[in-house]
């Protein structure tokens, strides 16, 4: 066979094989490898399935199939989509949870989320403006994980079962007849947050009312015509709860929380919805025991306003050895503190003095009757069951100074029910100043905290000194001020002695401020460039939320005052 022979065979061969399906495929070690062609052809039987299946015997089948098709797509679509954003929605939720939940793991300042707290302020703000409710935004920034019935149930008279097993080491007192209709937001929710945050060991007592709340259910129209007292309260401790924010809430679902409805009659209040001044109340020997739970909320307790706040943790252990601590009063009066008008370092010892008139008119007696004088025709009094020294001790010197300032105040309830049995108010005491003979007895229409903070100094009770009040508190004066008004004053007494000068001076200077343990009311008394400055506001945090630039009155003080802080 010769060579063209055998090449035109070859072809002959592989022009079979292309015939037969199969491919040639050269190789290096094996020239003639042969590949099947099947999936070609697979692919051809799938394409005669598929006509065949769609076929025009089987059209109205066929069309119904797509139309399926489009739907369960268009159905996954849909899924897919919203999925995502509900995801998109349960991780902010997750996020705003875990940051509430962050900010309640430590009492530590550097934890206090100032971010947290500006976004839920704007978002109460617009729950103000009828655009959100308050549900809707705790729900967004402080879910709750129990049932909302079982929590408001928590807010009754008393404490959970476990605090009242352990009882109290501080007991935080509000007492305000408008708490359950304050809007979310509101100053008074983010004092008690700073409780919450500050003194989350605390037992606290919300004093309040519940006609407000009852005159707004009778007037609903969904809701029965008799609206119970018990409907009412159950209603407040809803409304507080859900106002609360996240720390106070935690401090309420730990069970450390009661509400109780004081009755305003009983201590002389104003209304049930205006107590006006809780001064009467106070200065009431009932109130300080009627009020709190025997044997479970303690002797030392907090007394905190609306307009107060807490800035850094409250130690007890540094302050529950003095019967009364509260800010530093200026040595003179001014526009703001009119009373005593001769200033607090006269005014002290001379309102003792008068106090105890019933006393010195019992010594003049005696002094007669032992000279022979005939007082047969007086009345005859009775020797007063306690004496009491007359002198009053030394205060404006040597680091002694006038403290009161009730509105943020710790304080013995012995040593108030001591001050009130020994020198009770004729009208306000809840004692009949008639039936026993008395060595002490006030007249006077004063407030508590001056009536305290005279007293307690002339019976010799504990208090800390002026520079330890003023890092518990500033109302008016500073540590620094506090410092240079009554460590340093050559003349020891009610002298200024250039006080006004050196303030001045340092608050031109910006110098920076020693921040207390709380404020009250300070944007009376310092202007918003120190009170809302980097300096304050990044020591106390919760500040600017519990008042406005406008509510300050340092403008009409300082016009009056030689300087702030001191006045006339």
């Amino acid at each position: 066979m010769n060579g063209s022979s055998m090449i035109s065979r070859r072809r002959g061969n592989k022009q079979r094989r292309r015939d037969e399906g199969l491919t040639v495929l050269p190789s290096v070690h094996n020239p003639h490898i042969l590949v099947s062609h099947a999936p070609q052809q697979r692919r051809t039987r799938r394409k005669k399935l598929t006509i065949t299946y769609c076929s025009p015997q089987n059209l109205s089948l066929c069309s119904w199939r797509g139309v399926m098709c489009i739907i369960c797509l268009c159905l996954s679509l849909l899924v897919i989509f919203y999925g995502h954003k509900r995801g998109l929605l349960n991780s902010k939720h997750k996020r705003q949870f875990h940051r509430a939940d962050s900010i309640m793991e430590d009492d530590d300042l550097s934890v206090l989320d100032s971010d947290f707290y500006d976004e839920l302020f704007v978002a109460f703000a617009q729950v103000s403006d009828g655009k959100r409710t308050t549900q809707d935004v705790a729900m967004e920034y402080y879910p709750s994980s129990s049932s909302q019935e079982h929590l408001y149930s928590l807010l009754g008279p008393m404490y959970a079962e476990p605090i009242m097993e352990q009882q109290c080491n501080l007991t935080v007192v509000l007492l305000d007849p408008r708490l359950p209709d304050m809007a979310p937001g509101s100053p008074i929710w983010f004092t008690l947050e700073s409780v919450a945050t500050f003194a989350s060991f605390a037992c606290v007592s919300l004093q309040t009312s519940s006609c407000v709340i009852r005159d707004q259910l009778i007037k609903d129209e969904n809701m029965p015509l008799d609206v119970s007292e018990n409907l009412a309260q159950f209603k407040v401790s809803e409304l507080i709860y859900l106002k609360a924010l996240p720390r106070f809430r935690q401090m309420i679902e730990r069970g450390q929380v009661r509400v109780t409805f004081p009755d305003h009659k009983k201590y002389n209040l104003k209304s049930c919805s205006n107590f006006d001044n809780p001064s009467w109340a106070f200065m009431n020997v009932n109130y300080w025991a009627d009020e709190f739970v025997h044997n479970v909320d303690s002797d030392f307790v907090l007394v905190i306003q609306d307009d107060a706040v807490l800035c850094q943790h409250l130690d007890m252990t540094r302050w529950n050895q003095y019967a009364y601590v509260g800010s530093v009063w200026p040595k003179k009066s001014n526009v703001l503190m009119p009373h005593p008008l001769e200033g607090m370092c006269r005014g002290m010892p001379a309102r003792w003095k008068s106090w105890l008139v019933p006393q010195m008119r019992w010594e003049k007696q005696q002094e007669q009757m032992k000279h022979g004088v005939d007082v047969s025709k007086e009345k005859f009094r009775p020797r007063p069951a306690k004496l009491l020294d007359p002198t009053f001790p030394p205060i404006c010197r040597d680091g002694i100074a006038p403290i009161g300032n009730g509105g943020l105040s710790l304080r013995s309830r012995k040593w108030l029910l001591e001050v009130i049995h020994t020198c009770p108010h004729f009208r306000y005491s809840g004692i009949d100043t008639t039936a026993q003979p008395l060595a002490c007895k006030v007249i006077d229409t004063i407030n508590e905290d001056f009536y305290f903070g005279t007293i307690l100094p002339a019976l010799g009770a504990p208090l800390p000194n002026a520079l330890d009040a003023a890092h518990f508190s500033v109302e008016m004066l500073w540590p620094e001020d506090v410092s240079l008004l009554y460590y340093h004053d050559k003349n020891n007494g009610d002298d200024d002695n250039g006080f006004e000068e050196q303030r001045k001076q340092r608050y031109e200077a910006r110098d920076p401020v020693t921040i207390p343990i709380g404020f009250h009311k300070p944007w009376w008394y310092n202007s918003n460039e120190l009170l809302l400055g980097t300096d304050v506001s990044s020591q106390c945090k919760l500040l600017k939320y519990i008042f406005k630039p406008e509510d300050s009155r340092w403008r009409e003080f300082i016009q009056e005052a030689d300087w702030a802080g001191v006045g006339k």
